[in-house]
């Protein structure tokens, strides 16, 4: 995801996360998305605490849709997907 690609309402960012149909695509925009560095990003940019958990969110009810295995806490990711969805597998 480009930098001035970012979705800008919460229906955008739904609109954004349901367009990721690829596995990879999904679990590198989970990786992005759970790191500080995104929170305070956004944060910035005027979304609150709430917004941020709710965009997460809806990164982890895709990947259970879409059976894809979220990112642990690695390489800068803080958020853990499967306390935000329920997880299957």
């Amino acid at each position: 995801m480009e930098e001035n690609e970012f979705p800008v309402t919460l229906e955008e960012w739904q609109e954004y996360v349901d367009s990721l149909e690829d596995d990879d695509a999904l679990y590198r925009n989970a990786l992005s998305v759970g790191t500080i560095k995104f929170g305070q990003k956004l944060l910035s940019e005027g979304y609150n605490a709430q917004d941020i958990s709710a965009i997460r969110t809806m990164l982890a009810k895709r990947m259970v849709e879409e059976r894809v295995a979220p990112p642990g806490r690695v390489a800068g990711c803080v958020v853990d997907y499967r306390e935000l969805a329920d997880f299957p597998f």
